[in-house]
């Protein structure tokens, strides 16, 4: 926590708001009243640790056509131009195989 010791000044700091100040606080300076101050707390207990990146996933060019719709299915053949007919075992299948073997 840090309060100003400037009796004009009403600025009370604490936590969160030490770290997104800390620009200041290690000039010596009131964020609020930038007045220079004597910070006496350890400016590296408040500096934030570096964030990882989120891993990104990877990139799987395979879909499970077994969670589409059967109109789905009927859909994505019907724009390559194959058959549309048969139970949905077989759309996927067929789905599957084209991909299989026109994998670019």
């Amino acid at each position: 926590m840090f309060r100003c010791p400037y009796t004009s000044c009403d600025g009370l700091f604490q936590g969160g708001e030490i770290t997104d100040n800390l620009s200041f606080f290690k000039r010596g300076v009131c964020p609020k009243c930038a007045k220079q101050v004597e910070v006496r707390f350890d400016l590296d207990d408040y500096t934030p640790s570096p964030v990882a990146p989120d891993p990104q996933p990877e990139e799987d060019d395979e879909f499970d056509f077994s969670t589409f719709t059967v109109a789905q299915l009927k859909d994505e053949l019907e724009e390559l131009g194959l058959s549309i007919k048969g139970k949905k075992s077989k759309l996927v299948e067929r789905l599957e195989d084209f991909l299989e073997n026109n994998d670019e």
